[in-house]
């Protein structure tokens, strides 16, 4: 009996001025299945999500993608088009409104009416069914600020689904999320198989395709490598096609000896702007020294953005605590108070 393929990428090619993005891709999808999408930073693999959720046209590229056996056409109404056929994505960063609740945001801009009022009771009602329906463990009446980040993400997929969606691709879905959380979603992809549901998922940390993925499919400078079912594979044999060859040594031999402390934050107290009761730093500290490179770890929502830019001057109201340079106590209101002392950021969102 042949696969029976929900998604047949055909020798697609995608262009930027002075950069091919996509080169000649060809991938074929099994309905029902996990699919994974793996490579380096680059790789394309963005570039092709694009072009299945919408965002760029029929006609921006070249090539074919065949969906349930005729071609797909993603035209006028892109991104709306591909959610009406059936594929819906879910980004790394969340697009929920935190004041609404978990019903409002799922059926927000398609609310059942009834003499143009929104029945209110029938919203919640055909959201807790489909919360049920994908064992989703979250109350349909929770504001979403007030949900942690696996919740929120359940959230954003119910959302997703609520299109009825056949195809649904998660781009690193578990990027924020604590080794529990990680353990739901990997519940909840099960129930989305058994229920017929095609994923197709994205992810920087390799071990995971061994824990949800069929198949895995490798770009590599914008070109397919290998399509392959997951058993077939082994994490050494992810990374030698991601790179194209042999990686002896995962991180590079290092004889750095840091210098003296240069600058130093002590027990930094922080206000939210906009919500000057609600803390969003409380006590943090931290050495940096000449010549180091100091990491900032924490899952989302924990504070490593909200420490950066306070320290830039960009964001929180510093209500106790001191920032120092040298021995000298700096005062920093805004980011030319930051830049006249030699501080320089790179932000997130570029």
């Amino acid at each position: 009996m042949a696969e029976d393929i929900i998604l047949d990428i055909r020798n697609v090619t995608k262009a930027f001025p002075g950069v091919v993005a996509l080169s000649d891709v060809s991938i074929q999808i099994q309905r029902g299945k996990i699919h994974g999408l793996c490579g380096e930073n680059g790789a394309g693999k963005s570039t092709l999500m694009k072009i299945l959720s919408g965002v760029y046209p029929y006609g921006s590229y070249e090539g074919t993608i065949l969906y349930e056996n005729r071609e797909l056409k993603l035209e006028d109404r892109s991104i709306r088009q591909a959610i009406e056929e059936g594929i819906a994505i879910v980004y790394q960063e969340l697009t929920l409104v935190p004041s609404m609740t978990v019903g409002e945001n799922i059926f927000l801009g398609k609310e059942p009416t009834e003499n143009g009022v929104i029945n209110w009771d029938k919203l919640y009602a055909e959201t807790r069914q489909l919360l049920e329906k994908y064992k989703l463990d979250v109350p349909a009446n929770a504001i979403v600020k007030n949900l942690g980040v696996g919740k929120m993400q359940m959230v954003e997929i119910a959302k997703a689904l609520s299109e009825n969606a056949k195809i649904l691709i998660l781009d690193e879905p578990t990027s924020a999320l604590s080794e529990a959380e990680i353990t739901k979603l990997v519940e909840i992809l099960a129930t989305l198989k058994e229920l017929g549901v095609t994923c197709i998922y994205i992810t920087h940390k390799l071990e995971e395709f061994f824990r949800v993925a069929d198949t895995v499919t490798i770009l590599r400078d914008g070109k397919t490598v290998i399509t392959r079912p997951t058993r077939e594979l082994d994490q050494e044999q992810l990374v030698r096609h991601m790179v194209g060859r042999e990686m002896k040594e995962r991180f590079p031999q290092g004889n750095r000896k840091p210098g003296e402390v240069i600058f130093k934050v002590e027990n930094l107290v922080a206000s939210d702007p906009n919500e000057p009761s609600r803390k969003v730093l409380n006590g943090v500290s931290f050495d940096l020294r000449k010549g180091e490179i100091l990491g900032i770890a924490g899952l989302m929502g924990s504070g490593r953005t909200e420490l950066v830019a306070t320290v830039f001057g960009e964001y929180g109201n510093i209500t106790a605590g001191t920032i120092s340079m040298n021995g000298r106590i700096l005062s920093i209101k805004n980011a030319r108070d930051a830049m006249a002392n030699g501080i320089s950021l790179v932000p997130e969102d570029r």
